[in-house]
């Protein structure tokens, strides 16, 4: 009897693959597996097509999936999301959104927070704050406050940033990480504050997030 590999010991060679970059053996490997579903192709095939930037392979494997009527997990979601953001491709945008919002795919903290990055990235900061308006409360809003106040810095609007920041830092709903820190004194910089950015730099290391 001849032995044949488990699902998981492809999806480690799929990976492996992906990881130095080589996505052609990637997807040459997937198209040998005798049985893909739904994990294969999101936890294997489209994480290395993303972390390879190959964009447009990535929509054409999601349009694979929903075509074969394979389980969209939030990771499928938010990749394209993502992907679509990168792209800033706005027509994308709002055929994603539809999409998700039609097969009821929306509640959910992760994929919301990945369709406003993609609508900052788009250019379109109206619709990100009108998001944002509507983010539940119940739901952690440090991730989409840093997504927001990183969509008004990438689109320009420094003084909306630092005005949205100190909302949320005086109502404890922002985790000042790297990303949010960095973001925020970006914006200093940007804006040529020296006092503004001494006074974020306090803040971040009474946060204790980083250590000195």
């Amino acid at each position: 009897m001849m032995w044949r590999p488990c699902l998981r010991i492809w999806m480690r060679g799929i990976r492996a693959y992906a990881e130095f970059g080589l996505i052609d053996m990637a997807v040459e490997l997937f198209h040998i597996i005798p049985e893909k579903n739904c994990v294969s192709r999101n936890a294997a095939l489209l994480a290395g097509l993303c972390e390879n930037g190959k964009a447009f392979e990535v929509l054409d494997l999601f349009i694979s999936i929903v075509g074969e009527g394979l389980e969209l997990t939030d990771y499928t979601l938010t990749t394209v999301a993502t992907v679509c953001g990168l792209l800033g491709a706005g027509k994308l945008f709002e055929q994603l959104q539809g999409f998700i919002i039609e097969f009821g795919l929306l509640a959910n903290a992760c994929v919301e927070a990945a369709l406003l990055d993609m609508c900052t990235h788009c250019g379109r900061t109206v619709d990100a704050g009108k998001m944002f308006k509507r983010w539940p409360f119940e739901w952690d809003s440090s991730i989409i406050c840093t997504s927001m106040i990183c969509g008004y810095q990438q689109n320009g609007l420094q003084h909306e940033a630092i005005l949205l920041f100190c909302r949320c830092n005086v109502e404890g709903s922002i985790i000042l990480d790297e990303v949010a820190s960095t973001s925020i004194l970006g914006v200093a910089g940007t804006l040529g504050s020296d006092k503004m950015g001494e006074q974020i730099h306090c803040l971040v290391l009474k946060s204790h997030y980083f250590q000195i």
